[in-house]
């Protein structure tokens, strides 16, 4: 239905219709372009949510790889026969 609304408006280029699927009225069933609106509608609101969850994951990862740095480096002051570890700043720093 799409494929012939978008078909329609592109051949019809001085026509104005108020949506784009009301291109598709002669083909279709008025209801049913009132439903895929409708629809259309909905998706919107459901765009930024992979977008979200991509950032939260890349943000968990990264949180992550830096406290497994900090565990490390910390652990490796505590057994190179050193008698006192160092401040976290300067592990951190280095």
């Amino acid at each position: 239905m799409s494929q012939h609304a978008i078909g329609r408006k592109i051949k019809s280029k001085g026509e104005k219709r108020d949506h784009w699927l009301d291109f598709a009225s002669d083909k279709f069933d008025a209801q049913l372009i009132k439903d895929i609106k409708q629809v259309l509608r909905v998706l919107v609101l459901y765009l930024p949510i992979p977008v979200f969850w991509a950032l939260f994951d890349q943000q968990v990862i990264t949180r992550n790889y830096y406290h497994i740095k900090v565990a490390n480096l910390i652990s490796l002051r505590a057994h190179d026969g050193r008698s006192k570890l160092r401040g976290w700043t300067e592990l951190w720093a280095q």
